[in-house]
């Protein structure tokens, strides 16, 4: 996906991004964001030949087979409604904390 948002087109010509990503569901929302299940990453390119070098490397680093692997250990997996509510506000609240406590937490 290529976001002209994210780019300064008033300045110097530099690399482009592009945002990649490789699973078993990829969803693209209409301000261009990229969701997917699998893996996801900004990729920097000049030209189509960088772009395509680097979209195959992608390709062929991913283990579907791995990935469906550890899908499927989620399924005996669950949090409460009361542990995810925990979680969410734990990690939301994380920003938040001086950096020595931050360095502390895994």
């Amino acid at each position: 996906v290529r976001a002209y948002n994210r780019e300064n087109l008033y300045s110097k010509k530099t690399s482009e991004r592009f945002s990649v990503a490789i699973g078993f569901q990829n969803k693209v929302c209409c301000n261009l964001c990229t969701f997917t299940d699998g893996f996801q990453t900004d990729l920097r390119a000049m030209s189509y030949h960088d772009l395509f070098r680097g979209v195959m490397k992608l390709f062929q680093q991913y283990d579907a087979d791995k990935h469906l692997r550890l899908m499927k250990s989620f399924t005996g997996s669950y949090l409460t409604e009361h542990q995810f509510a925990q979680f969410l506000g734990k990690s939301r609240l994380y920003q938040c904390l001086p950096a020595r406590e931050k360095k502390r937490l895994p």
